[in-house]
């Protein structure tokens, strides 16, 4: 039986598969051995009751599980995405942005993440083109384009989190924005962003509530269940209400969420660089119709989000 399993290995192996074993107990784990793919990758512990030598065996295991990359993927060169200097003074602390391992892919890498797209839609119902009908179709159309973003295979989830929002709003959108199981392919994007958007030419004396709107949209995004890694992309047009938004932010931000702030348009920015996880993470757009302005902002979101948490497909 021992013969078939080393076979059975071999053909794995062969085939490019990683294994790793861990022989438990004092007993001699040689021929145990011979299934991994090789010495390094042998492990024994004798005492699964010690906490210590468990989380250190635990650690020793997941470093040489990082060293071959991730899924299908082969380690390659590590790299650093480049950060811009600013000529003023930075709100927040210079970039961390982590380095990491390229991927070499028979299909991706893709973005495995769960993204809250935050927008702005305060200027919804004016009666003339607005900026809000211009992020709604960057964002359906655009912004989230790139074949990294594999929203099809459920590896990357999307939720539309527009805002200003209250109770009443939130019952008419239901079902169609914050959520991240609720938008299976690009098409149903671009749809849920256009309805949603109708339904906001719908309401009424909607500056009145962009004092709350923002601190409401990410108290709501904070309650949706995430699976994945989790990343804010903040489309902001003006600077009402950013600052009752400061305790929700370091709240998102304490639990590991990143946030990415792209201000579109020419207005007051001010305490928007602040809620951004990194300096470098903060964007201007002047023009949201500018698509190859939009294209090299999106670009560097793909990237840096591909270095964060990128998975191969299969």
């Amino acid at each position: 039986m021992m013969n078939n399993a080393i076979a059975n290995a071999q053909t794995l192996k062969n085939n490019g598969a990683t294994i790793v074993t861990l022989g438990i107990g004092n007993e001699n784990f040689s021929t145990l051995g011979q299934l991994a793919t090789n010495n390094s990758f042998n492990f024994a512990i004798s005492d699964l009751t010690d906490n210590n030598a468990v989380t250190s065996m635990v650690n020793t295991i997941a470093e040489k599980l990082a060293s071959v990359c991730a899924v299908n993927g082969t380690p390659t060169t590590t790299t650093k995405y480049q950060t811009t200097t600013s000529t003023s003074p930075p709100t927040t602390p210079p970039s961390t942005i982590p380095p990491t391992t390229a991927l070499h892919c028979t299909k991706g890498p893709f973005i495995n993440q769960d993204i809250a797209i935050v927008y702005d839609l305060s200027t919804a119902n004016a009666s003339v083109p607005n900026l809000a009908d211009s992020l709604t179709s960057m964002i359906g159309n655009q912004f989230f384009a790139d074949p990294a973003y594999n929203i099809d295979a459920n590896i990357t989830r999307l939720a539309l989190a527009p805002f200003p929002v209250n109770d009443n709003i939130l019952g008419y959108i239901n079902g169609i924005t914050f959520d991240y199981n609720i938008i299976p392919n690009r098409l149903n994007l671009q749809r849920f962003a256009n309805l949603t958007l109708m339904l906001y030419e719908s309401f009424g004396d909607l500056n009145l509530l962009t004092a709350e709107g923002l601190n409401n949209s990410l108290t709501t995004v904070n309650s949706l269940n995430t699976t994945l890694q989790n990343t804010v992309i903040l489309f902001a047009t003006e600077s009402n209400g950013v600052t009752n938004a400061d305790q929700i932010v370091q709240t998102l931000k304490s639990k590991g969420t990143t946030i990415i702030v792209i201000f579109v348009g020419n207005g007051n920015s001010t305490g928007f660089e602040s809620i951004a996880s990194d300096a470098s993470l903060f964007k201007l757009l002047p023009n949201a119709t500018d698509t190859a302005t939009v294209k090299t902002i999106a670009e560097f979101v793909k990237t840096y989000l591909l270095q964060k948490s990128p998975i191969c497909g299969f």
